[in-house]
């Protein structure tokens, strides 16, 4: 790989002052995307996140829609202030600096869209990492890449990031992501391979594909798998042999509920059939594979399927992990977006918020964001305040009344939130109207066909949510069309500032 640094200043994160990337998810191998914009004017482009490289870089090439030369913000950096590195180099071409490097998975990176990026964004902690200028923490949340669809994938930076669950040591020496993995248990059996992890570094690397153990454990592992699935029956495949995966024949088995933990301490990060395999289709058979695979080199390189159902936070200052299953013990909020009626390039919408946690009320002041899928605007809201924010629109605390044109409607915008409360269903007898909180919007820049937001975001001044994407649903009496998403309690700070999980 060989590439120049893009000039942090040409990288826009997020937006409008919140750092939070959507993330894209490549099936097979696994690989994890954030689309972020680079130069001026700017250019949208997917890059591999990856936490084993500090370089964050962009192909140097325009049919892929970056061309430097057609960006203000575009310079050449010299070798001037770095420290003497193998990868790092005087260029030929005085004033410019070469960055060269060789994975230790061997990994080439190749130019074909979005299906392998366009570069990488590198989030270690080397003098060329941009961790340093968008903040010290970050936060990674995907779902399961067997179900693309169905989660919320993204990448928070800095003060966006959700430092919430149990925490572990996280080692930064050598500006690279050590965790100590002390045992590895499969199906509650712990493999007796504990004096070889004793013995074993461990690097949490978004950028690998797999979970490369090194050998002795992973032939402890392999082994182990290999014999509950062929006691259940399950043929193995040689389709994927060449680069040595482990694959069977047919689907991901939903009866076996194959359960592996790799164990940090008194933490463990647990994976099931749906996380362990990729489900892939070839010409000739359906086959799944295994996601873990021999290490190359001398140190367990934990990759991308550990993430899976997971939010892990990194704090780089104070050397910690935390580690988040993305379950919702604590209950959830419902969003429904219902379509009311459409003209010639708008539509309106009736927007109810529904609380169904389990112990807590939404305090106020509540905000509900979200980004547009295409060029769509917000031209209007009742019941609650409305700010159009570049292609992002947000929602917050409801005040009343606001000004009003939109069509009108027999169905009153609900007043049951009071000072900015929706009360929680589960305490007040089940009873949905008191429960929710409604607003109508107006919507402008609509095509013919129009669709979801593309990403939805919860807040409150005590909550930490963890919204799903916003899908069709079956339309709703009265309606022309429903949309639906879900965003589930991830923590709730009382005021004492206790944690209740």
């Amino acid at each position: 790989m060989s590439s120049r640094p893009t000039p942090r200043q040409a990288l826009s994160l997020g937006g409008h002052n919140r750092k939070i990337i959507h993330v894209f998810l490549k099936k097979f191998p696994p690989a994890i995307f954030a689309r972020v914009n680079i130069g001026d004017p700017p250019v949208e482009v997917w890059l591999h996140i990856d936490t084993g490289s500090d370089l964050t870089w962009v192909t140097d090439d325009s049919r892929v829609g970056y061309d430097p030369l057609d960006s203000s913000t575009f310079s050449y950096r010299s070798c001037d202030g770095l420290s003497k590195s193998p990868s790092v180099t005087p260029s030929r071409i005085r004033g410019q600096c070469d960055y060269v490097q060789r994975l230790a998975d061997d990994a080439v990176y190749a130019v074909a869209g979005m299906a392998t990026g366009m570069g990488t964004l590198g989030l270690s902690l080397g003098e060329l990492s941009i961790i340093k200028s968008v903040g010290t923490k970050f936060s990674i949340c995907v779902g399961n890449f067997n179900y693309i669809s169905q989660g919320k994938h993204f990448l928070a930076l800095g003060d966006d990031a959700l430092l919430v669950g149990r925490k572990i040591l996280l080692d930064t020496k050598g500006n690279t992501y050590r965790i100590k993995l002390s045992s590895i248990t499969i199906e509650g059996q712990s493999l007796g391979i504990e004096n070889v992890l004793s013995k074993t570094k461990s690097i949490l690397d978004t950028g690998i594909s797999t979970i490369s153990l090194v050998q002795e454990v992973y032939h402890a592992v392999a082994e182990k798998i290999k014999k509950i699935m062929s006691d259940a029956g399950y043929e193995e495949s040689d389709i994927y042999k060449e680069h040595k995966f482990i694959c069977y024949k047919g689907v991901i088995p939903e009866q076996k509920k194959l359960q592996v933990s790799l164990k940090f301490g008194k933490v463990s990060l647990d994976m099931d059939s749906t996380t362990l395999f990729i489900q892939l289709k070839s010409i000739a058979e359906e086959v799944f594979c295994l996601s873990v695979n021999e290490s190359p080199i001398e140190e367990n390189l934990i990759g991308i399927p550990i993430f899976q159902n997971h939010n892990i936070g990194f704090d780089t200052v104070n050397n910690k992990l935390y580690i988040k299953p993305v379950k919702f013990p604590g209950g959830y909020v419902t969003i429904w977006w219902d379509i009311m009626n459409e003209t010639r390039g708008s539509y309106s919408a009736n927007v109810t918020i529904i609380d169904y946690l389990k112990n807590h009320d939404i305090d106020g002041p509540w905000a509900l964001r979200w980004e547009w899928a295409e060029d769509e605007i917000l031209l209007n809201t009742v019941g609650a305040t409305g700010t159009q924010l570049g292609n992002d629109s947000s929602v917050g605390d409801n005040k009343w009344p606001l000004n009003s044109n939109l069509p009108p409607r027999g169905e009153k915008v609900s007043k049951y939130c009071k000072g900015g409360v929706i009360p929680s269903w589960c305490t007040i007898e089940a009873d949905l109207p008191k429960s929710s909180s409604s607003f109508q919007i107006t919507v402008g820049r609509v095509g013919i066909e129009y669709y979801p937001p593309a990403y939805v975001d919860f807040t409150t001044p005590r909550s930490n949510f963890m919204c799903f994407s916003m899908m069709p649903f079956t339309k709703r009496r009265g309606y022309l069309k429903t949309w639906r998403a879900e965003c589930g309690l991830l923590e709730f700070r009382k005021i004492d500032n206790k944690e209740d999980l």
